[in-house]
């Protein structure tokens, strides 16, 4: 996922991939932002008591490859 303007670098982060040759099947697209947050809340119904946490990283290095995601306390 790239945030920002339509094109705003997604052209260049997704030509290696399509270099390799016709996709089967091409998902990519822009999505309003608010579209995208909502894709997944028919998991979670009114009424019950959700907590989510999320952080950015600016780089998948090795050592946030081996953290993987951690419970909350």
């Amino acid at each position: 996922m790239i945030g920002g303007a339509p094109d705003d670098g997604a052209t260049a982060a997704l030509a290696p991939q399509r270099e390799l040759g016709p996709p089967l099947i091409d998902p990519s697209g822009t999505v309003p932002y608010v579209m995208l947050q909502s894709a997944n809340t028919w998991r979670f119904p009114d009424g019950e008591r959700y907590f989510m946490k999320s952080h950015f990283i600016d780089e998948l290095t090795d050592e946030a490859k081996r953290t993987g995601p951690r419970a909350s306390t």
